[in-house]
């Protein structure tokens, strides 16, 4: 689960930017063009507020395995 090496770290992040960055647009183009205007407007919220939510949800959770692992 953990390991010792920057490189693989850098390499998995970019791996996961570059997912998401190709991921999100094309979730909100499917919204944008399965939903109707009042029902787009209401999904598109709740993908950004579950967007939202999750950042901040592992950006906590990975500050607490880092406190818990480098004490």
């Amino acid at each position: 689960m953990f390991h010792s090496s920057i490189e693989l770290l850098r390499v998995f992040s970019a791996t996961v930017g570059i997912g998401m960055g190709l991921l999100s647009p094309t979730v909100t183009s499917l919204f944008a063009d399965d939903f109707e205007e009042d029902e787009r407007t209401k999904t598109l919220g709740h993908q950004n507020a579950a967007i939202s939510l999750g950042g901040m949800t592992i950006t906590f959770l990975g500050g607490l395995l880092a406190s818990t692992c480098l004490v």
